[in-house]
């Protein structure tokens, strides 16, 4: 599941700003972050969210992967991937279809992220839309 970042995020109950983003934002890798939890979070505007662990991109394009070692799916217990240190426990609920939210403490900060799902992008491709031929009379070079 890949959310992309859409009505609040607040850190030490100041709202966070950050930058608008498109509809529907290509893939992109990102490099790691050198922030390490020792000072404020920089606003997130993308998470990918696996059973196993979390990855947040941060809004300058870097970004940090995190382990998830809780059995349950309401609750999310991250450990740092390079030091495998606990780095915090977030709460995960659903308030409406397609918008998560991730509430508690992380880095010794206390964090709330809303999240929306994006959809997927269709790929429209020739075949599909020409329909298959055995023999074709002629080339058919798109």
């Amino acid at each position: 599941m890949v959310l992309s970042f859409t009505s609040d995020m607040t850190s030490k109950k100041q709202k966070v700003p950050f930058p608008e983003q498109p509809e529907n934002p290509p893939p992109q890798t990102f490099k790691p972050t050198s922030w390490k939890g020792d000072s404020a979070m920089p606003p997130v505007i993308l998470a990918n969210i696996r059973q196993w662990g979390v990855a947040f991109v941060f809004d300058d394009n870097t970004g940090a992967s995190f382990i998830n070692q809780s059995d349950t799916s309401s609750e999310l217990m991250l450990v740092s991937l390079q030091d495998r240190k606990s780095v915090g426990t977030l709460q995960v609920s659903f308030p409406e279809p397609d918008v998560l939210t991730m509430e508690g403490s992380f880095y010794d900060q206390k964090v709330r992220m809303t999240f929306r799902r994006i959809p997927a992008a269709e790929k429209q491709y020739v075949f599909r839309s020409r329909g298959f031929h055995w023999v074709q009379e002629y080339p058919f070079n798109p």
